[in-house]
């Protein structure tokens, strides 16, 4: 595997962004995906695709979490579908590429059935109590700051939005996320996420003390489901293993 791939458009790639079933969402984050494993093995995605046995241990060894190594393997396995001709040698690699995603996805199952946050959430990891203290302290906004955001909200026009770009374009809600744990880690010094957030809220709580009504209110209020809640719930201090190493 060796420099950069240039030339032609790369079918696979191609596949994707002219799949009208996906959404701009979904394409955006395959290509972004599969550019970069292009780009660092010197190969096309369509080329790639058809090597599993070599890409996918590359993939392991390059990508340490199994929450990305599973992302990776999702988007190759969205471009091998989508490429023209499907012919013998591709359905034998895609069954290769199936094997390793569910093996990948049996990991994830295991991990979250243990309740055991995965090395990158114990790295952004942040007590709620210090969530709050945060949250106070940014509460006491100056007077003269407090009046200029108000009179910016009212001008006219209208904003439509709170919080846009520096063109003054609304986020998209991928750029909206990386902007948020942009300033999380601003705050925390730590790549907290607003989904370390959600799980830190959850395991400030005192589950002995909530009734079977009140976990069910709060996933609700929350937007999942009891059964993602348990699984938000890390077990005897996991979460505050590597905090203690710091």
């Amino acid at each position: 595997m060796g420099h950069l791939a240039t030339g032609k458009s790369d079918q696979a790639l191609q596949g994707i962004l002219q799949d009208p079933a996906l959404s701009d969402s979904s394409k955006d984050t395959y290509a972004q995906r599969l550019r970069a494993i292009s780009v660092k093995l010197g190969q096309s995605i369509s080329e790639l695709a058809m090597q599993p046995m070599t890409v996918i241990p590359w993939i392991k060894k390059q990508y340490p979490e199994v929450a990305t190594q599973k992302n990776v393997v999702t988007a190759v396995l969205a471009a091998l579908r989508r490429m023209p001709a499907m012919k013998h040698q591709h359905r034998r690699a895609l069954a290769i590429w199936l094997r390793a995603s569910k093996e990948l996805e049996a990991q994830q199952q295991a991990r979250l059935k243990a309740n055991e946050p995965s090395v990158r959430q114990q790295r952004g990891y942040v007590d709620f109590r210090e969530v709050i203290k945060v949250r106070t302290r940014l509460a006491k906004i100056p007077m003269n700051l407090t009046q200029e955001l108000w009179t910016s909200l009212q001008a006219e026009p209208a904003r439509r939005w709170l919080f846009t770009t520096n063109s003054g374009s609304p986020y998209t809600a991928k750029n909206f996320s990386k902007w948020c744990c942009a300033v999380l880690h601003k705050l925390f010094a730590r790549p907290l996420t607003l989904t370390s957030l959600r799980h830190s809220y959850l395991n400030s709580m005192d589950w002995n003390k909530l009734t079977i009504a009140a976990r069910e209110n709060l996933a609700s209020d929350m937007c999942h489901s009891t059964e993602t809640q348990d699984t938000y719930r890390w077990i005897s201090g996991k979460h505050h293993t590597v905090q203690k190493q710091r």
